[in-house]
């Protein structure tokens, strides 16, 4: 039997797999935008974060959306069983 506890702890890291890879995909291009329209690193490498984290968060709320929303998922414990 698996503890409630363990379920938050994988959904937590699985909701922040967008984030991390917003992060970290949103600096490099961030960088090289600035140096091709700005010709300023650290401005570029603010925006790239900035953006990054914005799609990030939203691709983790989106992924949450779907995964509260399967119709795989089991039923709570606390509740009766689905008919």
């Amino acid at each position: 039997m698996t503890d409630p506890g363990e379920k938050s702890e994988k959904s937590a890291k699985e909701t922040q797999n967008g984030l991390v890879m917003g992060i970290a995909l949103g600096i490099p291009f961030g960088m090289v935008a600035g140096l091709l329209f700005f010709d300023n690193l650290g401005l570029g490498m603010g925006l790239g974060l900035s953006l990054g984290i914005a799609i990030g968060v939203a691709i983790d709320a989106q992924n949450k959306k779907k995964a509260d929303a399967s119709p795989d998922a089991p039923p709570e414990a606390d509740g009766p069983p689905a008919p």
